[in-house]
């Protein structure tokens, strides 16, 4: 793992250990689980049993290579076949209707669990979120809810059960996001704060700008196409480069002579100062929008507690918490949102 993960991970399955040790639960349904990183920490690290279920059969086949990796490390413990027991991966579509199936596959074991489980999820992205929500709102097995969302660029905001917004308060008064405002939901100015980091940050942005409007001032493109994720470069050339190559351009579509011209003259005209203004000012209203997304998740989970519909939770016992886990600077993705019934 990276540092970056690492921090992430081991502070996520401290606080997922102490609820199922606070509550005496032991089994952890991981959704969303990827190759396993969280699932592995939780199951042979702090011995709980975890079900990590990912959509991708790519992502279960990694993980438990992983395992495999884990496992020949701990070779000399004595535990080691145990710490195999207590970690399954699937392959599977989670959905309220086919929870308990999958539960009961794996569940009911634990001397004190009582069939009852944790959902995690570790920087699930878009709708997967919310569809943890709605999971643990249909669910009388799913007692905790520990998650950390992210790419909020991915949220849906149609169709019967939306990912954006989940409350009936922004629900009532129609309200949407649009995507430019999903998108910058997950800039982070806390990481600009560095200024190596922010001024590579910003020289990303005025590459793209001057291949962009390139792109469009040679007539290749009427408008400014979607380029996607970038990996960082150091000059523009390789931006160029990259970014080409991605749009399936023809090398000689514009050149590396022309490419530079451009660059040199938007440099010239100070262009990329104008960018670092306007990214200023754009991302200084990222923390807001994210704020809005987090508060309708609060709100949702909230109103669950509070509705005489919801037999399965009784107002007295439930409770929602939200607050920062993570290093903002590490991980800027960091609100932990933990609900119980």
């Amino acid at each position: 793992m990276s540092d970056k993960k690492i921090h992430e991970v081991e502070l996520l399955a401290k606080l997922i250990k102490t609820i199922g040790d606070e509550h005496g639960i032991s089994q952890v349904l991981d959704l969303g689980s990827g190759q396993g990183y969280l699932s592995r920490v939780l199951a042979y690290k702090h011995g709980m049993r975890v079900l990590a279920v990912d959509m991708s059969d790519i992502q279960t086949k990694g993980a438990e290579r992983f395992d495999q990796r884990a496992l020949k490390a701990l070779s000399l413990s004595p535990s080691s076949t145990t710490q195999e027991s207590n970690l399954k991966h699937v392959t599977e579509m989670v959905t309220p209707e086919n929870v308990g199936d999958v539960l009961s596959k794996w569940g009911g074991e634990g001397d004190n669990d009582d069939g009852r489980w944790i959902v995690c999820g570790l920087h699930t992205c878009g709708d997967l979120s919310t569809s943890i929500f709605r999971l643990f709102a249909n669910s009388d097995q799913i007692k905790w809810m520990v998650n950390v969302g992210c790419c909020y660029h991915f949220l849906s905001e149609e169709g019967p059960q939306p990912g954006f917004p989940m409350g009936d308060w922004l629900k009532g008064k129609g309200y949407q996001l649009g995507n430019s405002a999903r998108v910058l939901a997950c800039q982070s100015p806390s990481k600009w704060t560095d200024p190596v980091i922010g001024q590579q940050s910003f020289n990303q942005y005025f590459y793209r700008a001057v291949l962009l409007h390139t792109i469009v001032d040679k007539g290749l493109s009427q408008k400014a196409p979607a380029i996607g994720m970038v990996k960082r470069k150091k000059t523009y050339l390789q931006y160029y480069q990259t970014a080409m190559k991605r749009l399936d351009y023809e090398a000689d579509a514009i050149s590396e002579t022309e490419a530079e011209s451009y660059y040199q003259m938007y440099k010239e005209q100070n262009v990329d100062k104008q960018i670092i203004v306007l990214w200023t000012l754009r991302v200084l209203l990222a923390p807001v929008l994210e704020s809005l997304i987090l508060v309708d998740r609060w709100l949702y989970l909230k109103s669950l507690s509070d509705s005489e519909n919801k037999s399965s939770v009784d107002a007295n016992d439930s409770d929602v918490k939200m607050w920062p886990l993570f290093d903002p600077i590490a991980s800027p993705r960091n609100m932990c949102i933990i609900v119980s019934k």
